[in-house]
């Protein structure tokens, strides 16, 4: 026992070191880690007692927290394991983060509950990400782990710069080619697949401009409620009319023109943030509760209420979008993520794939033979 606490305590040590080291080009740190780690060198010893684990955050450039569900979707993706939130302990989470009473008061209020997207609520996060060292854990492991944290966070944000200071001239520079769009007017609903639409700095036309809540001023997802994938809108500019279909229920327009009634304002919960939309009537809001069997109230967005994204462009205004106001992927990630999935499962899965699986709004291929 006492070689294989030795071992777990050197890994700590090294993990520990490392990530205080991780740095941007500015000067700010990558990691801010919850656990006694100053004067490291000379507190080698000390790491017995504090077992296998490391909580940490992760921070942008300027120093803002980078939500932890971000960072576990993209470990996910590097085959590495990680556990956030706040651990089943929400007196050290609120320690260590140095939430006060009035803070947690918030996130109650703003409907943060264990395992949602809540991750960061007006700059401040809610829980952090911890790795767990055992015996089977090598040096390898923690080594890769470190160079993960380079490449996604570090290296991205020197990417950025390069990208900046490159001439147009460089012919070098691969061409992204735009082969579809898509815009999703009711979030979490079906999307329209389009050739050509307007867009300014919250995205597409109509974009996520609509949304349905429950009783609570919830917004409503696929994840507890799957139908909504199979509401599916058709637009009629012509007719300045969205019209929506579902299985087993008559179609349903709706204005694009005109407002609900502006004396039903609702504020809107999403991602920790609070917008106020304005409500529909009755006739609308049978159609949604008969649909999906529970109260649901469908919410159009009050045209001067945003929010700031959390995405690659921070502070730029959104709406009802979840983190950006463009989500873009590409032809040869699919493939590669088709290519894989084959290999894993030993049988052909791919086409089971499909770019709108992913519900973005821009699909590119590249040009000149690079991805």
């Amino acid at each position: 026992m006492k070689n294989i606490q030795s071992h777990i305590s050197s890994l700590r040590h090294h993990l520990i070191k490392n990530m205080t080291t991780l740095s941007y080009s500015n000067g700010k740190p990558l990691c801010i880690i919850y656990s006694p780690h100053q004067n490291i060198d000379s507190q080698k010893s000390s790491h017995v007692k504090y077992g296998g684990t490391v909580a940490f955050n992760l921070l942008y450039e300027d120093g803002q927290p980078i939500g932890y569900n971000h960072v576990e979707k993209l470990a996910s993706l590097s085959k590495i394991h990680l556990r956030t939130g706040c651990f089943c302990n929400p007196g050290a989470c609120q320690k260590y983060i140095g939430l006060s009473p009035s803070m947690v008061k918030e996130h109650v209020q703003a409907g943060h509950v264990c395992w949602d997207e809540k991750d960061v609520i007006n700059g401040v996060p809610t829980g952090a990400v911890r790795i767990s060292l055992g015996y089977m854990s090598t040096v390898e492991d923690c080594n890769y782990f470190l160079d993960f944290l380079k490449q996604h966070f570090l290296n991205f944000s020197k990417l950025n710069q390069n990208m900046n200071a490159l001439s147009i001239r460089n012919k070098e520079l691969p061409i992204a080619v735009i082969t579809s769009l898509y815009f999703y007017p009711i979030k979490s609903c079906g999307g329209v697949r389009v050739t050509s639409w307007n867009f300014g700095v919250e995205g597409f036309e109509y974009d996520r401009e609509w949304t349905v809540v429950d009783d609570e001023g919830q917004y409503l997802n696929q994840k507890k409620h799957p139908k909504l994938s199979l509401i599916i809108p058709e637009m009629d500019l012509e007719n300045n009319v969205m019209i929506l279909s579902a299985p087993n229920m008559p179609k349903l327009p709706i204005s694009l023109k005109d407002y609900p009634d502006k004396n039903f304002i609702t504020p809107v919960s999403v991602c920790g943030d609070t917008l106020n939309g304005y409500s529909y009537g009755q006739d609308v809001t049978d159609w949604f509760t008969a649909y999906l069997g529970a109260p649901s109230f469908l919410i159009r967005r009050e045209p001067v209420e945003t929010r700031e994204s959390r995405g690659a462009f921070k502070a730029a205004p959104i709406g009802f979008a979840n983190e950006s106001a463009f989500l873009l992927i590409s032809t040869s990630s699919l493939e590669e993520l088709k290519k894989r999935v084959n290999e894993h499962s030993g049988i052909e899965k791919s086409h089971l794939i499909d770019e709108a699986n992913f519900r973005p709004n821009i699909v590119v291929s590249s040009f000149n033979g690079r991805d």
